[in-house]
């Protein structure tokens, strides 16, 4: 007689069988009615443990974008990877890539690929982590905040901070400028986001982030929500106590200024010209502490990293390349001079700042998110 342990593992493992083999049947099916091709298998060990050793440890190294870069070279536009037995499809076809991120962008749920993964950091409020109605909502509400006219006549605000970065570049030597960015653009987000700075560009000058300060915390929570990510359905393996300390910090920074915007006398935001707060403006529209906290950390992870990413693209290409830098610069002088400052109507004259910044990033040569992820 066998054993109710061993009955339970073979029913288990029966069941596990019995779904790849649907699994497989559906997939198989969906390719033939869309023509498509079978993607190349490139792992050759059981759950791609042999791929998935070598995706952490170029991570760990830095160089998880290169290696992805490598694969697609070597095994073509479109693959096949069992990340710990999940099983991805890669894909930098242009064609797919479009369907993915336009004509077909509502069968793919991004956030579900995140499935816990980030719900330390960012909740499960957020744009990033929300899908379906609910992203819809939030989109509708988040748009209008983002009011050109709000952004850019905060000009004084944003010289402030690009004159005091500049203020601390060394002289006469070769430097790492991205950390300065990364500073700047922290700086920037906060200041819009919550009505002040975090000073980042004063107690980092161009180095790591003080043990302690918010911008520490949440550069460590970031790397791990990016562990996270990468390890797939073992992500719960992933994380230790400064995984959780990280988080906790980054949550309770932010949560100190939303209680400060929901405690705000409604008729202290009517009277008087005050600056624009992004936080304060969207307090108006939700009233719940944990959807406000959840949101403005998300707003502000896309508002330093993706701007730092940016500004570090185009100077990275703008020194390699002394006509654009020639050019680009005599459309500044002419369209603003030296002394003025730039309005929305003069930034969208100057068309060859427009074709530096979509040729440095956006979709084209480096993109701030390039590798991305949904599920079908």
């Amino acid at each position: 007689m066998l054993s109710i342990t061993t009955l339970a593992i073979g029913g288990v493992f029966l069941a596990l069988l019995f779904q790849k083999l649907i699994y497989q049947y559906q997939r198989r099916k969906f390719a033939r009615s869309r023509g498509c091709l079978a993607p190349t298998v490139v792992h050759r060990w059981p759950l791609g443990i042999d791929k998935f050793i070598e995706s952490m440890r170029s991570f760990q190294m830095f160089r998880f974008c290169k290696l992805t870069h490598e694969r697609h070279v070597e095994y073509g536009d479109t693959y096949e990877l069992n990340v710990a037995g999940q099983v991805n499809i890669f894909t930098c076809h242009p064609d797919n890539v479009k369907e993915i991120l336009t004509t077909q962008f509502q069968n793919f749920d991004f956030a579900d690929r995140l499935g816990g993964k980030s719900d330390l950091l960012f909740g499960n409020n957020a744009i990033f982590t929300q899908v379906g109605n609910a992203w819809v909502h939030t989109r509708a509400m988040l748009r209008p905040q983002f009011n050109r006219g709000q952004i850019v006549n905060d000009m004084g605000s944003l010289e402030f901070h690009i004159k005091r970065m500049m203020s601390l570049l060394p002289d006469n030597q070769a430097f790492d400028i991205q950390p300065y960015f990364f500073a700047l653009t922290m700086d920037t987000a906060t200041e819009f986001l919550f009505g002040e700075s975090v000073e980042s560009l004063l107690t980092e000058k161009g180095g790591e982030p003080a043990k302690g300060t918010f911008p520490e915390a949440f550069n460590t929570a970031q790397w791990w929500i990016s562990v996270k990510l990468k390890a797939g359905p073992i992500h719960w393996a992933v994380g230790n106590k400064e995984t959780a300390r990280s988080c906790e910090f980054s949550r309770n920074f932010v949560g100190k200024y939303v209680d400060k915007a929901l405690a705000m006398d409604p008729k202290k935001k009517e009277g008087g010209k005050a600056k624009y707060v992004f936080l304060d403006a969207l307090a108006e529209e939700y009233k719940d502490r944990t959807v406000l906290t959840d949101q403005i950390i998300s707003i502000l992870l896309a508002g330093r990293d993706t701007t730092a990413g940016l500004l570090s693209f185009v100077i990275w290409f703008l020194v390699r390349n002394k006509r654009v830098w020639h050019k680009l610069r005599a459309e500044i002088l002419e369209h603003v001079g030296k002394e003025n400052k730039p309005t929305w109507e003069v930034i969208k004259d100057m068309k060859y700042l427009k074709y530096v910044l979509n040729e440095s990033q956006p979709t084209r040569l480096q993109p701030n998110l390039s590798v991305s992820s949904g599920l079908d």
